[in-house]
């Protein structure tokens, strides 16, 4: 499946329990602007596109980091 910026999606995301040394994936929401695809379980939305451009402008600013170009 292919992802676009915007998407809200479920990543995997890596937990280490603290009693032992399991590690356990846990789904985390997130939404598409620079996660890999293999990391990704599946597509549970869409964010409208003035809160993507918002977010693009914060990170910006907050990075230093041009979105637009990946």
């Amino acid at each position: 499946m292919s992802y676009r910026k915007g998407d809200v999606v479920v990543v995997k995301f890596p937990f280490v329990m603290k009693e032992g040394t399991a590690v356990i994936q846990k789904g985390r929401p997130a939404f598409v602007m620079t996660v890999p695809e293999e990391l990704i379980s599946r597509k549970i939305g869409i964010l409208p596109k003035s809160v993507v451009k918002e977010s693009e402008r914060r990170l910006k600013r907050l990075f230093g980091f041009d979105f637009t170009s990946v």
